[in-house]
C-alpha cells in the first residue's frame, strides 16, 4: 500500500493564476490544507478541512506529523518551497522522504521579472520570521554597500521602517531602493523607487520585498 506524503505547494507570491497547473492540482486532490489565510482564500470551493498557519507552528506541525498517512495533507507556502520557506521546518518533522515539493515563483523572481533584469547575481537577505540579531543580520551595512544588487524580505507591518532604522542615509548616496508591495496581487501592487526618507517613515504593506542597486545598473 503506497503511504500518503505531505505535500508542500509553492503558491508564488500570492496570486492564483502565477500557481503551477500541478500544484494546484494537489491542493485540490487533499483532504486537508494548512497555509496562511491569504493563501487558503485562493481556494474558496475546497471541499475539505482549511487549517490557518499564524503563529501557531508547533500545533501545526504535530498535526501534520499525527494525521499524514490517514489523511492526504497540502502545506501550502508563499513563493518557493525551497526559498525562505516553511518547508523546511515540515522536512524536520516528517522526513524528506515523507514530503512532496511542488515548485512556486519566488516573491523574488517576480520582482527582478518586473524590474527587466537578471536575478542570479543577486544577494538575498531575510528578516522575515529571522533573529535580528544574527551575524549575517549585523553586518548588514558591509553587505549593502559591497554588493551591487541585493532582495531584502522584511518582516511584520513595520517591516521596511525597522530595516532602514539601523541603515544610515550615505549608504544609499550611490543606491536606488526599490520597495515592492503586493507582488502580483492586481490593483494592489505597488512598485516604487524612494528615497531613504521614504524608507524610513513610510507606510507600507508586510508583504513586500525590498530592493537594492547600485544607481548604473537602473
Amino acid at each position: 500500500m503506497r503511504l500518503n506524503k505531505v505535500k508542500v505547494v509553492g503558491c508564488g507570491p500570492g496570486y492564483k493564476k502565477l500557481m503551477t497547473f500541478e500544484a494546484v492540482e494537489a491542493i485540490k486532490s487533499s483532504d486537508l490544507i494548512f497555509g496562511a489565510e491569504r493563501l487558503l482564500d485562493n481556494f474558496p470551493n475546497f471541499k475539505g478541512e482549511k487549517v490557518k498557519i499564524k503563529g501557531n507552528y508547533s500545533s501545526i506541525l504535530k498535526r501534520i506529523k499525527n494525521e499524514y498517512r490517514i489523511k492526504k495533507i497540502a502545506v501550502l507556502v508563499s513563493g518557493d518551497v525551497c526559498f525562505f520557506s516553511f518547508s523546511r521546518l515540515v522536512l524536520n518533522e516528517v522526513g524528506r522522504d515523507n514530503c512532496e515539493f511542488y515548485p512556486g515563483i519566488s516573491s523574488v523572481q517576480y520582482a527582478f521579472s518586473k524590474l527587466r533584469l537578471e536575478w542570479n547575481d543577486v544577494l538575498f537577505l531575510s528578516f522575515h520570521g529571522r533573529d535580528k540579531d544574527n551575524n549575517e543580520n549585523c553586518n548588514i551595512e558591509r553587505i549593502i554597500r559591497d554588493n551591487p544588487k541585493i532582495a531584502i524580505l522584511t518582516d511584520g507591518d513595520n517591516g521596511v521602517k525597522n530595516l532602514f532604522n539601523v541603515l544610515r542615509k550615505n549608504l544609499f548616496n550611490n543606491k536606488k531602493i526599490f520597495i515592492m508591495e503586493n507582488l502580483s496581487y492586481p490593483d494592489r501592487e505597488r512598485i516604487k523607487s524612494v528615497s531613504y526618507e521614504k524608507a524610513l517613515n513610510g507606510n507600507f504593506s508586510p508583504l513586500n520585498v525590498v530592493v537594492i542597486l547600485n544607481k548604473e545598473l537602473i
